[in-house]
């Protein structure tokens, strides 16, 4: 029922995307991520031209059996396809509440936090890695360079899906003892970033992150 839209027929006037999405109670930071999201052309031509239904993965564990990927098609067909004016989200935003008891009220949230919830619930419904291999983290002291390779292909031997090619990436954290000067240099994927906006130097000085010995020698 979820995934049910009146008509496949795309037109020209409807390519568009203007539409408004109805807001149920304080659900702005749904309705924002998701014309945010719509408006990614290759993750929408996706949902509307591919054929999504192939790539579902109802044996990941980590996912919700397609039911996050069911509703996101029906939304992005509604978006682009039919010729209402206004889209209303009920069925979705029940079905996302089933998935995250967070965003299960009619309380506001956080937009940002629900774009990472939305782009890895994605990711894990569509994952086409049907069984996940354990790999254990790389230990050895490399270049960095090396080091980011290994770790960025053994997070592909996971995951595959259209999220990973369009919204993953890998950052690098570099963490210093300031007692021993000690680093200690991960790398790790990310969907989405959190940027500070100010540039102030004080603000920059306490985001840095700094360690004790004691600490130091636990990850030594």
């Amino acid at each position: 029922d979820i995934v049910k839209i009146k008509s496949n027929k795309i037109t020209d006037e409807s390519l568009i995307g203007i539409k408004g999405i109805r807001n149920i109670g304080n659900t702005c930071y749904i309705n924002t991520a998701i014309q945010c999201l719509s408006n990614c052309a290759e993750l929408r031509n996706y949902f509307l031209f591919g054929n999504p239904h192939n790539d579902i993965n109802k044996n990941n564990i980590l996912g919700y059996k397609g039911l996050i990927a069911y509703g996101f098609e029906f939304i992005i067909k509604s978006l682009w396809v039919e010729k209402e004016n206004v889209l209303d989200i009920s069925k979705f935003k029940k079905a996302v509440g089933v998935c995250n008891d967070r965003f299960r009220g009619m309380n506001q949230q956080d937009t940002h936090e629900f774009v990472t919830f939305l782009i890895d619930s994605l990711h894990e419904d569509l994952n086409r890695v049907i069984n996940k291999v354990y790999i254990k983290k790389e230990e050895r002291d490399l270049p960095d360079d090396i080091k980011s390779k290994i770790e960025w292909n053994n997070f592909l031997r996971r995951n595959q899906s259209i999220l990973v090619d369009l919204f993953y990436g890998q950052f690098k954290s570099t963490v210093t003892c300031q007692e021993c000067k000690k680093t200690c240099v991960d790398f790790n994927s990310f969907s989405s970033l959190s940027l500070n906006l100010t540039n102030s130097k004080k603000n920059e000085k306490n985001s840095k992150s700094k360690i004790g010995r004691a600490s130091c020698r636990e990850r030594v």
